[in-house]
């Protein structure tokens, strides 16, 4: 009987043993870092940063310059007349990011006109893997070598429609391949819309800004100066 028994507890022993190494090859690779209100609010301001140096040192502070970006793409992208900036690799201290804007609209009110991007903030874990964190939109003004940003709240709603919609693409990059969006613009709001996952974001905007006061600038046709720090840095 006993020897019953203790055969019974090695032949379990055994089988225990031989599932772990299984078990341990089926442990997923850790989600990217985890992307807090204040967190974004830097890598935004990253983006929006080096956006304005870029209008500043390729277009002297024109935002005309915005139009050449799609030509600095290769012609055999996909989508390549879309125009795209974007800031990789940005170490915050907890966890890597790619900022990626795509320009999906302009809204024309009067003399000022807005260019309205989708801004995606994808954050990359251990093992190379990655997910679209935070997805917004974010307009840029230009008002006499000034650069006005307006950016919408965040809507965790939104990105996990997007998310579920595009798959592993929206879990490597932004924007993915095949998305659409479409912009609606009125007098002081802006809705931008894509298509295919229903995921929808809305921006307040001041119809008047001849009055900047409150407003988040930067300024691309000033030069940067040990005093004023970097004058593209929006303040």
């Amino acid at each position: 009987m006993h020897v019953r028994r203790w055969r019974t507890t090695l032949l379990l022993l055994m089988v225990l043993a031989g599932c772990a190494p299984r078990s341990s090859q089926n442990v997923a690779a850790p989600p990217p870092s985890a992307l807090d209100a204040a967190a974004a609010d830097r890598l935004i301001a990253t983006w929006q940063t080096q956006l304005c140096r870029y209008i500043a040192q390729q277009g002297d502070g024109d935002e005309a310059v915005l139009a050449e970006l799609k030509m600095l793409r290769s012609r055999n992208a996909l989508r390549a007349a879309r125009i795209r900036f974007g800031v990789l690799d940005v170490d915050t201290g907890a966890g890597r990011w790619d900022v990626q804007g795509v320009l999906v609209g302009r809204q024309k009110n009067g003399v000022f006109v807005r260019y309205v991007f989708a801004l995606g903030i994808v954050g990359h874990g251990e093992y190379l893997s990655s997910e679209v964190r935070d997805l917004r939109l974010v307009a840029l003004s230009p008002v006499a070598g000034t650069l006005v940003w307006e950016a919408s709240a965040a809507d965790a709603t939104a990105v996990d429609r997007y998310r579920k919609t595009f798959g592993t693409a929206a879990a490597s990059r932004f924007p993915a391949d095949d998305d659409d969006f479409r912009m609606q613009a009125s007098r002081d709001r802006v809705a931008v819309q894509e298509v295919r996952s229903g995921a929808a974001w809305s921006l307040a905007v001041r119809p008047d800004l001849r009055d900047l006061r409150g407003m988040v600038v930067s300024y691309a046709r000033r030069a940067p100066s040990d005093r004023d720090g970097d004058p593209c840095r929006p303040r």
